[in-house]
């Protein structure tokens, strides 16, 4: 009975381990998509500036 309990634990200490791990990378991978948008919506109003001072020249 002990050691079906210790198995049991050591099942849930796994799992909790393997969710975890997958929550991480998860967040990195919102992280990345998040930080390339900003930066798409960044460099796009760089480039919005540089074609309207293209066109009033």
């Amino acid at each position: 009975m002990a050691n079906d309990l210790k198995d049991a634990w050591k099942e849930t200490g796994r799992g909790l381990g393997h969710a975890f791990r997958d929550l991480g990378k998860t967040l990195v991978k919102t992280g990345t998509k998040a930080v390339k948008k900003a930066d798409e919506w960044a460099n796009r109003d760089d480039n919005e500036e540089t074609a309207s001072e293209t066109e009033d020249q």
